[in-house]
């Protein structure tokens, strides 16, 4: 019979830990800038108010589509040690406001366990590494398993 194995949660690292008591907030500003593209230019003079809005809407919500992925991106890239899919488990679908005119991604209030960035027991305690290539040793830390 096997038994699961259940890690302790793992001690808030600032960045590392999605969770929190509050909802943490992110925006983004898009800003373009025409450099003398005369089509262009004639094209969105022709534009009507009620294409424009719509057009910076549907923009909004295109970018707000692939929030989750850049998110995820930007924190391994800043050598975070957990999958993707678990840092995007961790965040909320994007909340489309004002009318379509902002975006909003929530992060979870879920903490991140040790499972998560890969750790393994030692004589000493727990072998976690929170950020690539700096492994950390929580000392008396266990792993515990449950049987039935």
């Amino acid at each position: 019979m096997s038994c699961p194995t259940y890690a302790l949660p793992a001690p808030p690292i600032p960045l590392a830990y999605l969770g929190s008591t509050e909802r943490k907030k992110m925006a983004i500003d898009i800003s373009a800038k025409l450099l003398n593209d005369k089509k262009v230019i004639a094209a969105l003079q022709d534009l009507s108010n009620d294409k424009v809005d719509k057009a910076i809407k549907s923009g909004i919500s295109s970018a707000a589509r692939g929030a989750k992925k850049h998110i995820a991106g930007g924190l391994k890239a800043g050598g975070l040690n957990l999958k993707s899919t678990r840092i995007k488990a961790g965040l909320e679908d994007p909340k489309i406001r004002n009318g379509g005119n902002s975006a909003f991604i929530w992060a979870s209030q879920d903490p991140v366990t040790a499972n998560s960035y890969g750790v393994k027991q030692n004589r000493r305690g727990l072998g976690v590494t929170f950020y690539k290539g700096e492994r950390k040793t929580i000392k008396r830390g266990f792993i515990a398993k449950v049987c039935h």
